[in-house]
C-alpha cells in the first residue's frame, strides 16, 4: 500500500531512534507515541516494521490514513500486556500454597494470563448473591478472596480494591515455569475515531476489551491482519452478574462500507468481527448499517465467529431479503 493524493510514508521500528524524522525505513521512529505529535492527513501511511513489537493501547484520529507494514518477517505486533510476566521476581508467594501474587498491581481489569502463546489461566469471576455474598460465576462455588484458589493455573484479579493479581500454579513460581506470561489487561488494542482508516498486516494480541473498536464510522477496512487472545476483562456487572469484553473487530452503531477480509482470529472471548447497537428502551435511534464486507477470514476458538447484534427495540434500516449480500462469507 502507497501513500495517495500526495501523502507521506512515515516508518516506526524497535531498531528505530527517537531523535529520527521517521521517513524512511532507515531512519524511522522508535516509539508508537510519536506518531501522535505528526501532521497526518489523508493519504498518508504509517509502517510499522516486521519482527518489531508494541506495547499499550493506540487511538487512530485522522481521517484517511493507512497503518501497514513493512520489511521482512512476522507481522508487527501490538500487545496490550505491559510486558512479559516471567522471571522469578515477577511472582511472590502468598500464605497460601502454590499461589502467588504479580509483582505489578493493575487496576484495569485482567482478562485473562496467556502462557507461552498456547493456553491461559482460568478467570475467577466474582459474582454477588442477594444476600450479599460472593462466589465464583464460572462454577458458581464459594469465592470470597485468593485463599479460594483450588484450581492449577486459576486466577483472582482484586482490580477494585488492591489491584492485586493472585494466580495459583502448582508447579511452582510461574515465572520460572514458563517462557512467556502475557496479561490481557482492559483495554481496545486500537480505537478508530475518524473514517476511511485502513488497518493492514498487523498483529493485535493479549488485550482485555477489544481488538479493534470503533462506532458510527464510514470506510473501516481491516485486512490481513491477525488477532489472537483477545477479550476476558469484566465489561459490566448487572445484577451481580459480570459481562466479559472480547470482540476481534468491532463497530457499535452505524456503519457503511466496513470490511474485514483475509484476517485470521482465534481465542477471542466473544466474537470475531461484529457490527452492533444496543439503546435504552425510551431511545429509538436511526441505526443504518450498509455495504459490509467480510470475507476470505479464518476465524476459530471463538464464542462466534461473526456476531450481529442489536438489543431492545433500535429501529434498524436495513433490507432483511437482501441479509447475505451485506456479510459474504
Amino acid at each position: 500500500i502507497k501513500p495517495t493524493n500526495g501523502g507521506t510514508a512515515y516508518y516506526v521500528s524497535n531498531r528505530g531512534k527517537v531523535n529520527n524524522d521517521g521517513k524512511s525505513p532507515e531512519t524511522p521512529f522508535k516509539n508508537v507515541s510519536q506518531i501522535g505529535n505528526l501532521p497526518l492527513k489523508a493519504g498518508d501511511v504509517v509502517y510499522f516494521e516486521r519482527g518489531s513489537v508494541f506495547r499499550g493501547n493506540f487511538t487512530m484520529l485522522v481521517e484517511g490514513v493507512t497503518y501497514s507494514a513493512y520489511g521482512e518477517g512476522k507481522k508487527p505486533e501490538f500487545y496490550g500486556s505491559p510486558q512479559n510476566y516471567t522471571g522469578v521476581d515477577a511472582w511472590e508467594e502468598t500464605d497460601v500454597p502454590n499461589v502467588y501474587v504479580c509483582a505489578d498491581r493493575f487496576f484495569s481489569d485482567i482478562g485473562t494470563i496467556v502462557f507461552d502463546d498456547e493456553k491461559c489461566a482460568i478467570k475467577v469471576l466474582l459474582a454477588y448473591r442477594d444476600s450479599g455474598d460472593t462466589y465464583n460465576y464460572s462454577d458458581e462455588s464459594s469465592f470470597t478472596n485468593y485463599r479460594d484458589l483450588k484450581k492449577n493455573l486459576q486466577f483472582y484479579h482484586d482490580y477494585s480494591n488492591t489491584g492485586k493479581l493472585y494466580l495459583r500454579c502448582d508447579a511452582g513460581n510461574p515465572g520460572e515455569i514458563f517462557d512467556s506470561i502475557e496479561l490481557n489487561v482492559k483495554g481496545h488494542g486500537f480505537s478508530v475515531r475518524a473514517d476511511n482508516v485502513t488497518i493492514d498486516n498487523l498483529c493485535v494480541k493479549y488485550v482485555g476489551s477489544h481488538g479493534i473498536s470503533s462506532g458510527e464510522r464510514v470506510g473501516l477496512t481491516v485486512q490481513n491482519c491477525e488477532f489472537g487472545w483477545i477479550g476476558g476483562s469484566i465489561q459490566i456487572v448487572n445484577n451481580g452478574i459480570p459481562t466479559r469484553f472480547g470482540n476481534g473487530v468491532e463497530i457499535w452503531g452505524s456503519a457503511k462500507d466496513f470490511t474485514v477480509k483475509n484476517c485470521y482470529f482465534y481465542q477471542n472471548y466473544d466474537a470475531g468481527a461484529t457490527f452492533q447497537f444496543r439503546s435504552s428502551e425510551n431511545d429509538h435511534p436511526q441505526v443504518i448499517m450498509s455495504n459490509i464486507d467480510f470475507s476470505d477470514n479464518v476465524m476459530e476458538y471463538c464464542n462466534y465467529s461473526i456476531e450481529y447484534f442489536f438489543k431492545y427495540e433500535t429501529r434498524i434500516n436495513f433490507n432483511r431479503s437482501c441479509w447475505f449480500n451485506y456479510i459474504n462469507i
